[in-house]
């Protein structure tokens, strides 16, 4: 089967700025991807992530870190 006609490129969401990502294949986990804390924050201190049918929260706190929770 041809994996091309599998992968739907979706827009999203990040801060301010829609992306536009392909789904339907597994990532090269080598080749990484980098993402900006301002990217996926934007001029908020919280954001929701939908992962696997669970929300987890990404908080920035007072002091510039960054806690991940379900």
């Amino acid at each position: 089967m041809d994996i091309s006609k599998r992968i739907k490129p979706v827009s999203v969401q990040l801060g301010h700025k829609p992306v536009s990502v392909q789904l339907g294949h597994k990532p090269n986990v080598l080749a990484g991807h980098r993402v900006s804390s301002m990217q996926l924050l934007g001029n908020r201190h919280e954001v929701e992530i939908e992962h696997e049918g669970g929300i987890y929260r990404l908080r920035l706190t007072k002091a510039g870190k960054l806690i991940l929770t379900k």
